[in-house]
């Protein structure tokens, strides 16, 4: 099986541990009497209203077990649909407490989005489609074929997905505003940790001109592994010289094209 797709997703952002953050999570859901599940927009099945407009399927019954498991009461959920773009800004933006509906579970996600992946709920494969006629039973006959096309997850952010970034983000300066007027150290420092991982995440589904970056394709792996080869020579560097790494990190520009681009109001003179 090559796809991990159906999984528990908590929010976990801003908190120093998993532990703590579960428990601040479960806090807030008791304390507002009902379970707010993230799901798909409609996959029969798994997700969908039915006649009556009840939420029904695989994905609904996770989220009913749960409320069940909380309140003894499988009635206090309320299930919000959510695009495969908006699905894990929502989670981030604590719009709801749990998802559960389709989405890979990859090592990146596990580690940089600030959720936790409990438990995988369903599994599913992928293979090639070749045309009838080449005969092909196995992956193997597929030795020296010169017509084979890899293509992309789609954005890494699609535009809704980026709208409500950028909306948390406004919402968030506000909070933090607020924050600081009332001298809440505790909690302006929550708000700041949200807000660079959310322009952080914005950052990273850029590209030249603001262009979305597609996740998965040929070009984003080859930038990745560019990136990280930089960076890495980036630090060795920095520690054996600190000064001349710390320029280096944040003169060089990284992407589908890479450039030194040094401050112009602080010039660099280079002798060789």
């Amino acid at each position: 099986m090559s796809g991990l797709i159906r999984t528990f997703i908590l929010a976990m952002v801003a908190a120093g541990t998993c532990h703590t953050a579960g428990a601040q999570t479960l806090k807030i859901v008791k304390d507002r009497g009902m379970l707010m599940c993230g799901v798909g927009q409609g996959l029969a099945g798994f997700s969908q209203p039915d006649g009556n407009g009840n939420w029904i399927g695989f994905d609904v019954d996770f989220c009913r077990a749960l409320a069940a498991a909380i309140f003894n009461d499988s009635k206090r959920v309320l299930y919000v649909p959510y695009s495969a773009g908006a699905r894990f800004p929502a989670l981030q933006s604590r719009a709801i407490d749990v998802l559960s509906r389709n989405s890979t579970w990859t090592m990146s996600r596990d580690t940089e989005l600030g959720l936790s992946f409990p438990v995988t709920t369903y599994f599913d494969g992928q293979g090639f489609m070749v045309p009838r006629s080449l005969k092909t039973e196995a992956a193997l006959d597929l030795g020296g074929a010169s017509d084979l096309r890899t293509g992309d997850s789609g954005e890494v952010l699609d535009a809704e997905a980026r709208r409500a970034y950028r909306g948390r983000l406004e919402s968030l300066r506000d909070e933090l505003a607020e924050a600081e007027e009332f001298n809440d150290v505790d909690r302006a420092s929550m708000l700041r940790e949200e807000m660079e991982a959310l322009a952080g995440e914005l950052a990273r589904a850029s590209g030249l001109g603001g262009r979305a970056r597609k996740a998965g394709s040929d070009a984003e792996r080859a930038r990745l592994n560019v990136t990280r080869a930089l960076r890495a020579v980036i630090r060795k560097v920095a520690s054996d010289c600190p000064v001349l790494g710390g320029h280096l990190d944040r003169s060089v520009q990284t992407g589908l094209f890479c450039a030194y681009e040094p401050d112009p109001g602080f010039p660099v003179e280079w002798r060789l």
